[in-house]
């Protein structure tokens, strides 16, 4: 028969050459069986070991497109951890989120890590998007240019642009919770470059204390008796709850009346109140109560220079710098001869005996009592 051809291994007839072929072919069957055997094995430039089993040994090309292929994935035993990673730098970026990303039941596991960043930095970070959770309960926020706005829903106010940094905003109450344990305290602090405490609000949970701070110090303190005071110190003077204690200073007073402590102004040195108001206006220190509003009181008119005492819901005393007019009798002291005081020049009394026995006016003269001797009874007619 005539002589095969085959260009790889697989193309050959077993079967070939015949008993009965031609004994001249014999080296044309030699040359094809070697062109077959470099043609399987290209590149074959030394011992080879063949698999076996159900190895199965496959030829790809720099290129292989794979369509509707299944893969087995090796087993990888270990992995070298030497070599470099180039992280990207200047504009370089690793993930690009949208504008807007809307993260729904997510949760960020921070138990093996520390998350320390600004708001600035997460600014940059996020490329001013905003930020919008919708998982429950419910808290959309926006972070941008350094303002954090937690907004529940819409006031419909807009915050003034001296204190927008933080927003709290919801359609009914809002407010900021400051949480703590029961002996720690809970602070807003008002800082600035020459002192990072310079004003201060904070809250003692250790004896429940509010205080309010300014210029490095305490001012104000509402303490667990609601009681309202000055300065950083223990009321000395023991007033009752609810009561308000300006204190400038330690008088050394140890107790003051049940009667009148519900506003005590203390000093070490002189202390006092003043009413101040225009020059064409009264100030006044009212006694009120239940049924009259002005029952008592002090109050001076500006405009006429003229202080009234009142009682019993009317004027009693006017004083002026000229004369003293009395709404009312006036009563004066009363004494016996015996009993008589020193006196002042101008002093005038009530002498039960100075006439003989019989009362009469004392006026002391400078060196002595002089008595005024009641006339006739008064008559009008």
């Amino acid at each position: 028969m005539g002589l095969e051809t085959a260009t790889y291994v697989s193309g050959l007839n077993s079967a070939n050459p015949t008993s009965t072929d031609p004994k001249s072919q014999g080296d044309d069957h030699l040359r094809l069986l070697k062109s077959t055997l470099q043609a399987t094995f290209l590149n074959a430039d030394g011992a080879k070991t063949f698999p076996t089993g159900a190895m199965t040994v496959v030829g790809l090309a720099t290129t292989q497109t794979l369509t509707n292929k299944t893969l087995t994935l090796p087993t990888i035993t270990s992995i070298d951890n030497g070599g470099t990673i180039t992280i990207p730098s200047g504009a370089g970026t690793f993930c690009k989120i949208a504008a807007t990303q809307t993260l729904t039941n997510k949760t960020i596991n921070l138990t093996n890590n520390t998350l320390q960043t600004t708001l600035a930095q997460l600014n940059t970070a996020i490329s001013d998007a905003n930020v919008q959770p919708t998982a429950s309960p419910t808290f959309t926020g926006t972070l941008k240019s350094g303002v954090l706005h937690a907004q529940g829903s819409s006031s419909g106010a807009t915050a003034s642009i001296s204190a927008d940094d933080l927003i709290a905003e919801t359609s009914g109450d809002s407010g900021l919770t400051i949480l703590t344990g029961t002996t720690s305290k809970g602070s807003i602090f008002f800082g600035d470059s020459g002192d990072n405490a310079a004003g201060r609000i904070r809250y003692d949970h250790a004896i429940d204390q509010l205080e309010f701070w300014g210029s490095g110090g305490n001012g104000l303190i509402i303490d667990s008796s609601r009681r309202v005071h000055t300065a950083a110190v223990t009321d000395a003077v023991g007033a009752e709850a609810g009561s308000t204690s300006i204190n400038c200073g330690d008088s050394g007073v140890s107790s003051i009346n049940g009667n009148a402590d519900e506003l005590i102004v203390e000093n070490n040195t002189n202390a006092g109140i003043t009413i101040a108001a225009p020059a064409t206006a009264a100030g006044a220190l009212l006694f009120a109560d239940p049924g009259d509003d002005d029952a008592g009181g002090i109050s001076y008119n500006h405009n006429t220079d003229t202080m009234t005492i009142r009682a019993a819901a009317a004027d009693a005393i006017s004083i002026t710098s000229a004369r003293i007019d009395a709404a009312l009798p006036v009563q004066l002291p009363s004494y016996t001869v015996a009993g008589l005081p020193t006196g002042a020049v101008g002093d005038m009394v009530y002498c039960s005996n100075g006439d003989t026995g019989s009362p009469c006016l004392a006026v002391y003269n400078g060196s002595n009592w002089v008595r005024v001797v009641f006339g006739a009874t008064v008559s009008a007619t």
